[in-house]
C-alpha cells in the first residue's frame, strides 16, 4: 500500500469558523486604539553593537526597535540588547503602539527569510502581558500561525511559561518546573494570566480535537475498503491528512495546561458525561490520569503521523515513516491563501487592491479553486495603481515616471529562477508592461537572452494565460548572459519605427534576474556597451534620454530578501536605490500577515 500523504496546516486554517478566529481578527480589519500621550525618549540608550544606527533613529524609538534590536551569538551583546529592548518598549507603544506590535512579532516571523531573535520576542511578550495583556490574547492566533510558522504552537507554550516563570532567560527544564509551582495558584488569582491560559488551551484543545476526528474518521475509511478490493492502493493514495502540528508541541512537562487541554479534548468528545465520570474527577490522581489519556489516545497516534523517522530497513518506500505516513510542511497555506480563499468565500467587492504583491497573486493562477479570484485581486491591484490611488506613502503625491514607463527584461530560465525568483520576475514583468502608458511600450517585454526579443504579450488573455506566454520565453540557460546592446538595438528600433518623440522613450529598463553581480550577466564589458549604446541613440535623435538600466536581483539580500522589499519596490516607483529607514521600517511590517494584529489596550 501506498504511503499515506499528510500535509502540515497552520492553527489559523484549522481554527477557522470557530470562536477562537475571533480573536486574531479578520484579514481586512485593523483596529488600532488612540496612542496615549508621549512619553520622554531615551535621553542615552545603553551600549550597542549597533552605535551608528542607534545615533540615526534616537528621536524615533520605533526605528530604533527595527534596527537596533536583533539577534546576537555574542552572549554579554545580546544581554545589553535585552536590556535595552525592555527600556525601549513604553517609549516605542508611546510613540506607535501598532507599529510596535508589528515590530515586537517581526522579531519572530519566521516566514520573512530574515534572522529572528525568539528570545527578545519572548521578552517583548512578557512586557506585552504585564502592560497590554489583551492585545498579547487577542494576537495569539497570528502569532502561532504566522509568526510563529512550523514552531508557532511552540511558541504559545513558551509564552505562556516564561509568564510564570518569569522574563529571564533559563533553560527549558527549569522554565516548566518553575512554572507549574506557580500555575495554578496564578491561574485562580491572576484573571489576565487565566485569560490567557485559557486561549492557549482553548486552541490547542481545538486544533487536537478537529485533527484527531480526521484521524478516527480516514481510520474508519481504511476498515470499509475491501482488501480484495483492486482500487485499494488508489483509495489511500486519494486520502490526505490535514492535521496541525499541535500533537508535536503539547510539551508534556507542562502539566497544568496539558490537563486543561485534555479536560476540553474530552468534554468536546463526550459532551454529555455520567456519573461515574464525575464520582472520578473527585478522586485523586483524576489529573493525572487524563493527562495520560491525552498523550495515549490523542497526542501520539497524531505525533506518529508527523514523524519523520523514515526507516529503510523496514522495508517501507523511502518517503515513508515507519507508520506508513509522508508527512509533508504545507509551504501554500500562507496568508496569501487563506486570503484568496476568504475573499472568494466573501463573494464581495475588493476592498483592498494592494494587499497581495504580484508574485503572490500569480502563484495562485493555476489553482482550480482560487485561479479565478486571484484574477481579480490582479485587476484591481492593476486599477488601483494606474489611478495612482494605492497605498504608496513615497510618491503619492508626485506623478509616476518610471514604472508607468519602462519596460522589463525577464529572465524565466528555470534552472537560474525556480520557486520564488520565477514568480517575481513574471509578475513584475506583467505588471511593469501593463502599466505602461505609452501603445509602444504597453503590454510589451523583453526575454533575458544573448538574441533577446521584444515580446508582445497577448492582450484580452486571462492572467493564467499571459504569465504562461511569459514563462514560456526563451532564456537560455548559457552563461546567464544578457546581451545589452541588442536589448536597446530593441528598444531604439520600435522609437525609429513608430516615429516616437524623445518625451515618449521609456525611462528605464528594469532586468530581473538572479545574479548577484550585474556585471557578470552583460554579455559584453558593461563600459564599452553602454557607449555604444548612448553613441546609437543619439545618432537617432535620442541621445538625451537614453533609458537608465536597473539589475533586479531578486535573490540579493540587499533588496530582494523577500517579497516585503518587492512591495518597497513598487511603492517607491522603482527607485532601487533611493530608501531611507522610515521605508524599509514600513516595508518590513507591510505584509498582509501583520495587518491581522490588532491593538485592544
Amino acid at each position: 500500500m501506498k504511503p499515506v500523504p499528510v500535509r502540515i496546516i497552520s492553527p489559523l486554517k484549522a481554527c477557522r469558523g470557530s470562536h477562537l478566529n475571533v480573536m486574531g481578527a479578520g484579514l481586512t480589519r485593523l483596529m488600532a486604539s488612540p496612542p496615549p500621550p508621549e512619553l520622554p525618549l531615551l535621553e542615552s540608550p545603553p551600549p550597542s553593537p549597533s552605535t551608528t544606527t542607534t545615533d540615526h533613529h534616537i528621536n524615533h524609538p520605533c526605528l530604533d526597535l527595527c534596527f537596533n534590536v536583533y539577534h546576537r551569538d555574542n552572549p554579554a551583546k545580546a544581554e545589553a540588547n535585552h536590556r535595552y529592548l525592555k527600556q525601549l518598549l513604553p517609549v516605542a507603544w508611546s510613540h506607535n503602539p501598532l507599529t510596535t506590535l508589528k515590530l515586537i512579532c517581526n522579531l519572530l516571523d519566521r516566514r520573512s527569510g530574515s534572522i529572528t531573535d525568539a528570545e527578545a520576542f519572548y521578552k517583548a511578550a512578557f512586557w506585552l502581558h504585564h502592560n497590554h495583556p489583551k492585545t498579547l490574547a487577542s494576537n495569539l492566533l497570528p502569532i502561532a500561525a504566522w509568526f510563529g510558522y512550523g514552531g508557532g504552537m511552540r511558541d504559545l507554550v513558551r509564552i505562556l511559561h516564561r509568564i510564570l516563570a518569569g522574563q529571564d532567560e533559563v533553560d527549558d527544564e527549569m522554565m516548566f518546573a518553575m512554572a507549574d509551582k506557580v500555575a495554578v495558584e496564578r491561574y485562580e488569582t491572576d484573571p489576565d494570566y487565566r485569560l490567557l491560559h485559557e486561549l492557549v488551551s482553548d486552541i490547542f484543545a481545538h486544533c487536537l480535537n478537529r485533527d484527531f476526528q480526521l484521524l478516527k474518521k480516514g481510520m474508519q475509511m481504511d476498515d470499509s475498503i475491501n482488501v480484495d478490493d483492486h482500487d485499494n492502493d488508489k483509495s489511500s493514495s486519494n486520502k490526505c491528512f490535514e492535521i496541525t502540528n499541535a500533537a508535536d508541541w503539547l510539551d508534556h512537562r507542562a502539566t497544568f495546561l496539558l490537563e486543561s487541554v485534555a479536560r476540553k479534548v474530552f468534554q468536546h468528545r463526550h459532551p454529555q458525561r455520567d456519573v461515574k465520570e464525575e464520582e472520578e474527577e473527585e478522586q485523586a490522581g483524576y489529573a493525572y490520569r487524563l493527562r495520560e489519556r491525552l498523550m495515549k489516545e490523542v497526542v501520539e497516534p497524531l505525533r506518529k503521523m508527523t514523524a519523520s523517522d523514515y526507516d529503510i530497513a523496514l522495508n517501507k518506500p523511502p518517503d515513508c515513516n515507519r507508520w506508513g505516513y509522508d508527512c509533508k510542511f504545507d509551504e501554500d497555506d500562507c496568508v496569501s491563501r487563506i486570503y484568496l480563499e476568504e475573499l472568494k468565500a466573501a463573494a464581495s467587492k475588493i476592498e483592498n487592491p494592494a494587499a497581495l504583491l504580484p508574485h503572490q497573486i500569480i502563484c495562485y493562477v493555476n489553482d482550480e479553486d482560487l485561479g479565478q479570484v486571484a484574477e481579480l485581486q490582479w485587476n484591481a491591484m492593476l486599477g488601483d495603481m494606474i489611478k495612482g490611488t494605492g497605498t504608496c506613502k513615497v510618491k503619492k503625491k508626485k506623478k509616476k515616471k518610471n514604472l508607468n514607463n519602462s519596460l522589463a527584461v525577464c529572465d524565466v530560465c528555470p534552472s537560474r529562477m525556480s520557486g520564488f525568483p520565477i514568480d517575481v520576475s513574471v509578475g513584475l514583468g506583467l505588471l511593469v508592461s501593463e502599466l505602461s502608458e505609452e501603445q509602444a511600450w504597453k503590454g510589451k517585454v523583453i526575454n533575458f537572452s544573448r538574441n533577446p526579443r521584444l515580446h508582445c504579450i497577448p492582450q484580452g488573455d486571462s492572467l493564467k494565460a499571459k504569465c504562461d506566454f511569459l514563462r514560456r520565453m526563451d532564456c537560455p540557460d548559457l552563461k546567464g548572459e544578457v546581451d545589452i546592446q541588442k536589448v536597446f538595438d530593441l528598444i531604439l528600433q520600435v522609437a525609429v519605427h513608430g516615429n516616437l518623440k524623445p518625451e515618449q522613450m521609456i525611462n528605464k529598463v528594469f532586468v530581473i534576474t538572479t545574479y548577484l553581480h550585474y556585471d557578470e550577466a552583460w554579455a559584453h564589458p558593461w563600459q564599452s556597451d553602454y557607449e555604444a549604446i548612448q553613441s546609437k541613440f543619439k545618432e537617432k535623435g535620442y541621445g538625451d534620454v537614453v533609458p537608465q538600466i536597473e539589475f533586479l536581483d531578486v535573490i540579493d539580500s540587499s533588496y530582494f530578501e523577500n517579497h516585503k522589499l518587492v512591495k518597497w519596490f513598487l511603492d517607491t516607483d522603482g527607485e532601487i536605490m533611493e530608501r531611507d529607514p522610515e521605508q524599509i521600517m514600513e516595508a518590513e511590517i507591510s505584509p498582509l500577515a501583520y495587518q491581522s494584529l490588532v491593538v485592544v489596550d
